[in-house]
């Protein structure tokens, strides 16, 4: 089983449940530190004192959040130096092409569609997993485990 530390900024319960559902089917064991909206990430990132070694692997970002959206915290982690390592997802229900172009021109690491079909889901997170858990080196120092 791969381990991965985690930050998934998600708004929807249930969407944070079939996401934690769904990466231990594919044999991701999460640290999934779960944050409900812009600020509340912000803030989890900032709490962090030791964040190359204490901090998330890499971020998954909803797009549709309260208050402040995701495409707007992308660009607010990609103009401070302090997150602007962090390689940032987005996984999205979105397929709308203006969507993935804003997502891609503020710097995200990549746009994973969030499928309402339950098997192209489990799919697409196993390629998530294939790719940035075990091809992928991370800048982060902490061992991610044995992938």
């Amino acid at each position: 089983m791969c381990s991965a530390n985690i930050l998934l900024i998600e708004d929807n319960v249930a969407d944070v449940e079939l996401t934690k559902r769904t990466f231990r089917e594919v044999g991701i064991d999460l640290k999934l530190n779960v944050a409900f909206d812009a600020d509340a990430g912000l803030s989890f990132l900032n709490s962090i004192d030791d964040l190359e070694n204490h901090g998330p692997s890499l971020i998954l970002l909803d797009l549709n959040l309260p208050k402040k959206n995701g495409l707007e915290l992308l660009q607010e982690l990609k103009a401070n130096t302090k997150f602007a390592y962090i390689p940032v997802i987005i996984l999205s229900c979105s397929q709308n092409p203006e969507d993935i172009r804003e997502a891609y021109k503020s710097l995200a690491s990549a746009y994973l569609h969030k499928s309402i079909d339950r098997k192209e889901y489990i799919e697409t997170v196993r390629e998530f997993k294939n790719y940035w858990l075990d091809t992928v080196a991370l800048s982060n120092k902490q061992p991610l485990g044995d992938c």
